[in-house]
């Protein structure tokens, strides 16, 4: 789970981040931008 929205888009724009996702291109499906395709889950388990 995401708890901060803004922080995870501003590690997505880390330099060191670009450079991972342009070689993951081949293996899993990616954006334009070349960021990963996200789908939401359905949740499984839920503990407390």
């Amino acid at each position: 789970m995401v708890e901060d929205e803004a922080r995870w888009a501003a590690i997505a724009k880390t330099e060191v981040r670009q450079r991972w996702w342009k070689p993951m291109g081949d293996v899993m499906p990616s954006n334009a931008d070349h960021s990963p395709v996200a789908h939401g889950l359905r949740e499984v388990f839920h503990l407390e």
